[in-house]
């Protein structure tokens, strides 16, 4: 017995290497993705950059090139205070001033009355900073998440859920929504129906992400067995009660912190383990072991209906990235 429990240390102290190692190679790889979207992101900044950068160069050529104009005809009229013959005076008027006054005049349709110059600077602007990535500038990290996602396997599975026929019961097209059924009257007010996923897991580990967003009362699980002789692991939102964690039918007051908007369940069916998360943040709110050969099916159940104020869904959250859709 020694030996063994050497032998099972020893074994532990090798996985927590080999798991090291598995955790930084997967690290390595978010931090490649993280680095080529930095780069494609930079690489856009720079291509926006000599685009906008190039159209003010362009207008700064333009106001330049008016102003040297403009410098030149300040020296050619400067020149004239300067003569103090009146012949050279004319003689300059004839060949510089009269030609470039002449030019400034505004001509269409004005009388020699009333002469106006044109103005040299009319049509001319600044043109104000417009460099803007858009959401990669003002939501950067939603749109890298969006894209690391992409990468990420395994991702949190999909569902289809039964559809029992529960005339106070709604299951969405499709099987990913349920819901309790809008009604007229307060008859079967506590009636509080649920249903089971169609797909039952016996090996492998699986997780699953259920909005449960501000619901008071809900109830997420795993069942195993058959309808007669079934065991489950539900967590519930109670609206008198607070949460809960029912197993086989006995209740375990919980004390939860934080509100989840999103349920995370993962069901290892290696090691008979439940183990229910806040999937806002990734935060372990329980974990239960089960002791069923049985195979297991996802339960949920959406509430009592609460006068309508419970009559929000529960939804299974898919992730499809192949087609690039949440």
């Amino acid at each position: 017995m020694i030996q063994q429990q050497t032998s099972e240390i020893t074994k532990t102290e090798d996985k927590s290497k080999t798991l090291s190692a598995q955790i930084s190679d997967h690290f390595e790889e978010l931090h490649q993705i993280l680095r080529q979207i930095e780069d494609e992101v930079k690489k856009l900044l720079e291509k926006e950059e000599k685009k906008v950068t190039e159209a003010l160069q362009t207008n700064q050529s333009v106001i330049n090139q008016r102003f040297m104009e403009n410098k030149e005809k300040e020296i050619i009229l400067q020149s004239a205070l300067e003569i103090d013959q009146p012949d050279h005076f004319l003689q300059w008027w004839n060949e510089k001033g009269f030609p470039m006054t002449n030019n400034m005049k505004q001509k269409a349709g004005v009388k020699p009355s009333n002469t106006q110059y044109m103005s040299r600077v009319k049509d001319l602007t600044v043109l104000p900073d417009s460099l803007f990535l858009g959401p990669h500038e003002t939501h950067l990290q939603f749109f890298v998440w969006k894209q690391m996602l992409g990468s990420i396997k395994p991702v949190p599975e999909s569902l289809t859920l039964k559809n029992p026929g529960e005339s106070y019961l709604k299951v969405s097209p499709g099987g990913t929504r349920i819901r309790q059924a809008d009604r007229a009257t307060g008859l079967y007010k506590d009636f509080n129906p649920g249903t089971v996923s169609v797909e039952n897991f016996q090996s492998g580990q699986h997780y699953w992400e259920v909005e449960v967003g501000e619901k008071p009362d809900w109830t997420v699980g795993i069942k195993m067995g058959t309808d007669k002789q079934r065991s489950d692991i539900l967590l519930h939102l109670k609206h008198h009660k607070g949460y809960v964690l029912s197993c086989d039918g006995k209740d375990s007051p919980l004390s939860i912190r934080d509100r989840p908007q999103k349920i995370g369940l993962y069901l290892d069916c290696e090691r008979k383990q439940v183990l229910f998360y806040n999937a806002d943040n990734m935060t372990r709110l329980v974990q239960k072991n089960y002791s069923s050969k049985q195979p297991c099916c996802v339960s949920l159940v959406p509430g009592v209906y609460l006068d309508g104020k419970n009559s929000d869904p529960l939804t299974v959250c898919s992730y499809e990235f192949n087609t690039g859709k949440r």
